[in-house]
């Protein structure tokens, strides 16, 4: 193998490797104002998942974590959360892109709380494309998500949250139906970290770039 060609491979890895280290918030409307929690209890029952839309921007993604505000009554139990990023069917989510792999908890009563879920390996998202960030706990019987009025939100990527907000009630292939219209256009608030990530070209550019200068250098 070249000398050229191995660097070339270095500094792909070397992206890859420093990705999760430096992870930037992609989206959020975490700081706009609450104006409800809507909440369900039975959980375990029906099994009810939420699920808020959001758009990815020009380049491609790598997603490392994300937060959401969650809120546990008393007399509930403790409520173990699950993550999920699903695929958009233009109509609501559509299939499993991955899970999170931490299932965090708030305690039997432990009111609203910033819960956040992580991705050890990293979830790749397509650049211009709409996804959807859902929420369901496993433990537990009731459930409250932060939700906001406002369609603002902040991003280091160009992503957007869109006016798109869903529920389905079991996981076993029941409808998704739109929590946005029922509760007058209210969305839920979370955030999504992670990196963008160059397309191959440009990596391999960069990479040979900073080869020939090296060698220019020697």
């Amino acid at each position: 193998m070249k000398l050229i060609e191995r660097k070339i491979i270095a500094g792909i890895l070397c992206v890859s490797a420093t990705s999760a280290v430096s992870a930037d918030v992609l989206v959020s409307n975490l700081n706009q104002s609450s104006t409800f929690t809507p909440s369900s209890t039975g959980l375990l029952t029906n099994s009810i998942i939420y699920s808020s839309q959001f758009v990815t921007g020009t380049d491609l993604s790598e997603v490392f974590s994300a937060t959401a505000r969650l809120r546990n009554a008393s007399g509930f139990g403790d409520a173990t959360y699950e993550a999920y990023i699903y695929t958009d069917s233009g109509m609501g989510p559509d299939s499993l892109v991955a899970s999170f792999d931490s299932t965090p908890t708030i305690f039997d009563g432990g009111g609203t709380q910033t819960v956040s879920f992580t991705s050890v390996a990293g979830i790749a998202l397509d650049a211009n494309t709409a996804y959807w960030f859902g929420v369901r706990n496993t433990t537990g019987t009731y459930m409250g998500w932060e939700a906001t009025g406002s369609d603002a939100e902040s991003s280091t990527a160009g992503w957007t949250i869109d006016d798109e907000a869903t529920y389905r009630s079991s996981n076993n292939g029941a409808s998704w139906q739109d929590y946005t219209a029922t509760y007058g256009g209210k969305v839920f608030k979370f955030a999504i970290e992670g990196n963008t990530v160059p397309a191959p070209g440009a990596l391999v550019l960069l990479s040979v770039g900073g080869a020939i200068a090296s060698r220019r250098r020697r």
